[in-house]
């Protein structure tokens, strides 16, 4: 064959191969869900959910899903190692172990699944931290409790918060007041004065105390 006629049915046989090559698993398309009604519950493991529009109550019963939605009333992550990205909601449980939720702020947050953890760019009003070994970065808090054990906090702006939990290792930029009634807590504020009580043993707390 010609070198010109071989070059040409070279070009053509290309283009096909890479039409019959394979489509990787993480290109599929997610599974979009509307949320037209007061409650969505999704179930389905190992899912990539896309819910579209503001939404009343969410639970996400699902393991090793990854979630993208916008607003939610009430959002429940009772899923194993799921992870969800959202905009502001008012209310946000996480009672699955291993899961993470990223969000811009929330009205309350309480993290009892272990291993858990939260991330929010903007204020949580309140926050309870009752499990072991969950992680929580927020911009700012209002009320903050860390009842459990192991777990690690890291806010850059606080007004009131409490460690009633043994082990914890807490930090601040700005606190207003602090509470210490475990044992072996690390808490440490960076700037500015801080009103403090602390009881209990072996904890060690670096604060600017208020006169």
């Amino acid at each position: 064959m010609p070198r010109t006629l071989a070059r040409i049915a070279a070009a053509l046989v290309a283009p096909a191969a890479l039409l019959l090559a394979p489509v990787s698993a993480d290109a599929a398309l997610p599974t979009r869900v509307s949320c037209i009604s007061d409650e969505v519950v999704l179930t389905a493991d190992n899912t990539h959910y896309e819910l579209i529009g503001a939404c009343g109550i969410v639970f996400v019963e699902a393991d090793n899903a990854t979630v993208t939605m916008s607003t939610a009333t009430r959002l429940v992550v009772s899923g194993e190692n799921t992870t969800v990205t959202a905009k502001t909601q008012i209310l946000v449980e996480i009672t699955g172990s291993s899961s993470a939720v990223a969000m811009t702020s929330a009205k309350a947050l309480s993290m009892t699944g272990t291993g858990s953890s939260a991330a929010v760019t903007g204020l949580v009003e309140g926050v309870t931290a009752r499990a072991d070994g969950t992680s929580l970065t927020a911009d700012r808090t209002h009320v903050l409790v860390v009842a459990g054990t192991d777990n690690v906090v890291d806010v850059r702006r606080g007004f009131r918060t409490r460690v009633i939990g043994d082990e914890n290792a807490v930090t601040h930029r700005r606190l207003d007041r602090l509470r210490v009634r475990g044992d072996a807590n690390t808490v440490t504020v960076a700037a500015g004065r801080t009103a403090t009580k602390v009881v209990g043993a072996h904890n060690h707390v670096s604060v600017q105390k208020r006169r």
